[in-house]
């Protein structure tokens, strides 16, 4: 390191050399892509850990990442004991409407880890109600006729095969 002094004159020191050896290496700082992430359950989760160093010169060494959860309902270990700086979750794992914390900690060889906290959340999707068919029917008041909602769907429940836990309120205005 080297430090001259100037004063209000502009008349300089002599530089002053000081002799720093590091004995350890630097010790990264966390960075997220993105930064933070609102999905709805339906989506894939794509999550990636930069780790970044001071503009010091240094030998950087072989990085070691690591994720896990602090809070939130539960997400399957398998998709977080990736050991790489990316974090993938695919479609349809996450509970809808939740938060996750998600710690990831990166450590070089023999040096204490960094963490950081990065913040997930899943959003609900409004439940979608559907009557087959044409937006408009014609029809006689003599003659009966036949409406389903059968395509109408919560887009947030696992069980797709019925219409499982909804009720449906039909009216009519004339």
């Amino acid at each position: 390191i080297v430090l001259t002094v100037t004063d209000s004159f502009g008349m300089e020191s002599e530089p002053y050399v000081f002799e720093l050896k590091k004995t350890k290496t630097p010790t990264p700082s966390l960075q997220f892509v993105p930064s933070t992430l609102t999905v709805f359950s339906d989506q894939e989760v794509n999550i990636r850990a930069e780790a970044a160093f001071s503009a010091c010169p240094a030998p950087q060494s072989d990085l070691i990442f690591s994720w896990k959860q602090k809070s939130g309902p539960p997400i399957p270990a398998r998709y977080l004991d990736s050991g790489n700086p990316r974090l993938y979750v695919p479609v349809n794992v996450l509970e809808p409407g939740s938060e996750f914390e998600l710690i990831c900690s990166v450590s070089m060889m023999g040096q204490a880890a960094t963490e950081s906290i990065f913040i997930l959340r899943t959003t609900v999707r409004p439940l979608l109600a559907k009557i087959s068919g044409a937006p408009e029917k014609d029809v006689s008041a003599s003659v009966g006729f036949t409406l389903s909602a059968e395509e109408s769907c919560d887009p947030n429940s696992k069980d797709t095969s019925d219409l499982a836990g909804l009720l449906f309120k039909w009216s009519c205005d004339m």
